[in-house]
């Protein structure tokens, strides 16, 4: 992973490897909650593929037109499309979130099924501890641990 300090932002990259095509891919992200939210949802076993910086979009917004490239967009294991803005929670304002909902509202069909907002709030540290956690092991797997560790869990009873 690369870091290079911009303007008290935080920039890296990644290599992630989705279901979409089992390649490694390098994705960059422009803040470190941008970075976690990427880790989060290459974690996620109902995510197929990831699109960082997809194509602009423009919309309407009291008749002044607006333009607003979403971070990401998903493409779901059951086809659905969700494009994704991350904001940190002190900079997702009111107006913010009202521009996102018009731009939400004025979506072309085929674009994405759902437009949502994910701010540093809409997961924990630990989740995003994980996540990078779970990046790093995934770059070695082990066959035979994940192996052995399927036996252990297919005999308990009880959910852990």
């Amino acid at each position: 992973m690369t870091q290079k300090p911009v303007r008290g932002s935080f920039r890296s990259s990644l290599v992630l490897r989705t279901k979409a095509d089992g390649q490694d891919r390098v994705f960059y992200t422009h803040s470190r909650g941008e970075r976690n939210c990427l880790l989060l949802y290459a974690a996620m076993p109902n995510v197929f593929d990831i699109w960082e910086q997809p194509n602009r979009l423009s919309y309407d917004s009291d008749g002044k037109m607006r333009h607003h490239t979403p971070d990401f967009l998903l493409t779901l294991i059951c086809g659905k499309k969700v494009a994704v803005a991350y904001r940190p929670e002190e900079r997702a304002k009111a107006e913010y979130r009202r521009e996102l909902r018009r731009l939400a509202d004025q979506m072309p069909k085929g674009y994405a099924d759902k437009f949502m907002l994910v701010t540093d709030r809409s997961f924990t540290r630990e989740q995003a501890y994980n996540a990078d956690l779970f990046h790093a092991f995934s770059k070695s797997p082990d066959p035979d641990a994940d192996s052995a560790l399927q036996d252990v869990l297919s005999t308990r009873r009880t959910a852990m």
